[in-house]
């Protein structure tokens, strides 16, 4: 009789499961905690990427004329920043699948270590190229928008630019988790 009171009050005072629960789990999760903690790190690579492509189209009048390739420039420089954060703070306690036990002696040593982290590397360029292929056709169509021209005008780039990276976020997210930072 007494647990049943006992369990009764916790009951009352613990939220239904929709109310406080489904927040916890996703707190907790380390999905979210590496989404937040890519957030951050997309952000600063959106500054790197957005800014280099500002300073270049906006400053040299050459690259007004060549904005894929300065989009290119730019998103180039980003992965290079996001690859760096992400492997020393987003995906820090992911490790790559592990290789087959007779090449474990072999990345033992820092050249395979150097190996692994170079092929990881490519794991994520190539991710990142597929990123650039989506960011610069979604840049190319809206920017081609008759209405997005009449609304923003000479910044029609930038706005394009914005929506493009927006969306390859997502991409890039998914597919480096569960490929180039996935646990073994």
């Amino acid at each position: 009789m007494w647990s049943k009171a006992r369990s009764d009050r916790q009951a009352a005072r613990e939220p239904a499961w929709g109310e406080g629960k489904v927040l916890s789990a996703l707190t907790q999760s380390d999905t979210l905690r590496q989404f937040s903690r890519y957030s951050v790190v997309g952000l600063s690579g959106f500054f790197v990427d957005f800014g280099t492509y500002w300073i270049l189209t906006r400053c040299f009048s050459f690259w007004r004329t060549y904005l894929l390739a300065a989009n290119a420039i730019a998103f180039t420089l980003a992965v290079i920043n996001n690859f760096t954060w992400h492997k020393l703070w987003t995906f820090r306690g992911q490790k790559s699948v592990e290789p087959a036990p007779d090449a474990q002696r072999a990345q033992a040593s820092e050249p395979g270590r150097l190996r692994r982290l170079g092929g990881q590397f490519a794991t994520f360029a190539l991710i990142s190229v597929i990123g650039l292929g989506l960011n610069t056709t979604i840049l190319a169509t809206v920017y081609r928008q008759a209405l997005v021209q009449s609304i923003f005008g000479s910044h029609a780039d930038l706005f394009a630019k914005v929506i493009a990276t927006g969306v390859v976020w997502f991409w890039n997210f998914g597919a480096n988790k569960f490929w180039t930072f996935r646990q073994g």
